[in-house]
């Protein structure tokens, strides 16, 4: 045996310590910079007198840049989301039509979406080069026909006929995709398995939710954060990631980020997660001496294990990007009353990394955690909006 594996009881010892999960440490594997460090920096730099200083960006994380991108550089994808509405624009004004192609792709069973993901992926890289694909993004959703991936693009009407013609081959891809069932970190009975499902394709009407994200101007910055979420995850191939304790501790990550970035207090937004997702967790798990276990889990993964397992370390390095835009997004179409509005758009972010909402609210916990420290509160089912 190795001196590794002789390491490791002593390794579990030292991780069930409590005291080792002290909030400074926490905040340090967070990355990116306090709201209190940028106003300082702010401060700085409007004093005259004084030589510029290069800003550094907050705590490091052993063997990886912080917030780096490996796969994609958000910069030029927020630039050429925007190019691609201008251009959207000037194309409406010469009467040209835009529209929406959408389209559900079957699992032939189970509940494993993310066996469809690659494909998806693939397809998707292909379409881009060769078509004028203005926007596109996913989400996961079970309806009565079975789990699948909800797919839709943006282009004229020319490439949509194009792409749907193509179409046939993710058809294809669901035929004989495998069955998966996922393995839960907590089950959720209204998201899970159906049994046998009917694999395949089929077509719908996209209609933009123009009541939940705001009206006009907030659905058009929620499809941009949409296009920019699912790049992010098809790029960091974010179903390679294991489940599933590390997914759920990539997406708790994800919301303390998103916390810290959006426009209204960190603890009040996760306080409304907590009501908003406290009623998918099974009874037994409603109370913090239950959930606490479940919660120390992600933590240790997010502390101790950046080197032990490199698809969600190189995930989790990049992930304050797409949380910074989550919270320009939010900032944009404002978070509505009680923050549902923002709870809506991030629900959708952690939908695309496979969290069903009861593991959701146990991310949310999680992320309290990584923010404020502290005992985990219990889930109270009477204040829980399902």
């Amino acid at each position: 045996m190795s001196t590794y594996d002789d390491a490791q009881p002593n390794r579990r010892e030292q991780r069930n310590q409590p005291s080792r999960l002290i909030r400074s440490r926490r905040l340090r594997w967070l990355g990116g910079r306090s709201r209190a460090g940028e106003q300082a920096e702010r401060s700085e730099a409007g004093q005259p007198g004084q030589g510029a200083s290069t800003p550094q960006v907050g705590g490091s994380i052993p063997g990886i840049q912080p917030l780096e991108m490996a796969a994609a550089d958000f910069g030029n994808l927020r630039a050429q989301h925007s190019s691609m509405r201008q251009r959207g624009a000037a194309l409406a004004n010469q009467h040209e039509s835009v529209g929406w192609l959408y389209a559900r792709i079957y699992c032939a069973g189970g509940d494993d979406t993310d066996a469809l993901l690659p494909e998806i992926a693939q397809w998707l890289a292909r379409a881009r080069g060769q078509w004028d694909i203005r926007s596109a993004h996913f989400l996961r959703f079970v309806d009565l026909r079975g789990h699948h991936i909800r797919l839709r693009l943006k282009a004229v009407e020319g490439v949509l006929d194009d792409a749907y013609a193509s179409m046939s081959e993710l058809g294809a891809v669901a035929q004989r995709t495998e069955v998966r069932t996922v393995e839960r970190l907590v089950t959720d009975p209204m998201t899970g398995g159906i049994g046998a499902s009917r694999p395949g394709i089929t077509f719908g009407v996209y209609g933009p939710e123009y009541d939940k994200y705001g009206g006009v101007a907030g659905v058009e910055e929620a499809e941009r954060h949409f296009y920019v979420s699912s790049r992010w995850c098809l790029d960091h191939q974010v179903w390679q990631i294991p489940r599933p304790v590390p997914r759920a501790a990539l997406a708790a990550r994800f919301l303390a980020l998103a916390a810290r970035s959006a426009p209204l207090p960190e603890a009040e937004l996760l306080s409304a997660h907590l009501r908003m997702w406290g009623s998918r967790l099974p009874a037994h798990l409603r109370d913090g001496s239950a959930l606490g276990p479940i919660v120390q889990q992600l933590l240790e993964v997010i502390e101790f294990q950046f080197d032990e397992i490199p698809s969600w370390s190189q995930a989790a390095a990049a992930v304050g990007e797409l949380a910074d835009d989550a919270g320009r997004a939010i900032g944009v179409m404002g978070a509505g009353t009680g923050g549902r509005r923002a709870l809506d758009l991030l629900h959708i972010d952690v939908n695309r990394l496979g969290l069903n909402p009861a593991e959701e609210c146990i991310a949310g916990l999680c992320a309290r955690q990584l923010l404020t420290g502290g005992a985990v509160p219990p889930a109270q089912p009477s204040v829980a909006v399902g």
